[in-house]
């Protein structure tokens, strides 16, 4: 049985060159936009970017874009540098 690292050259060295591939975009280019997480602790509205997720995930964050607020439903989601951001007071439960 032959394999692969049992071979011998024959007489040429084998090298392993990597190749230029396609040009990529640089990562986290997106103009002015920001994560939604991330920008509820630049702004000063969470103490962390779990803090922030976690009022994300409860549904307690809206963004304020193009003259409406739309829900914050993933701390992922894009939003432009300048949307103000609000976090709403978590709902108590009743007795």
């Amino acid at each position: 049985m032959n394999s692969f690292h049992s071979r011998k050259s024959k007489g040429k060295a084998m090298t392993h060159e990597k190749k230029p591939g396609p040009a990529l975009p640089p990562p986290h280019e997106h103009g002015d936009e920001a994560r939604a997480d991330a920008l509820l602790v630049k702004q000063g509205i969470a103490a962390s970017r779990a803090a922030a997720q976690t009022m994300i995930e409860a549904g307690r964050v809206t963004a304020h874009v193009n003259g409406r607020d739309e829900p914050v439903v993933k701390s992922s989601q894009l939003l432009p540098e300048h949307a103000n951001l609000r976090v709403h007071p978590a709902e108590q439960e009743t007795p």
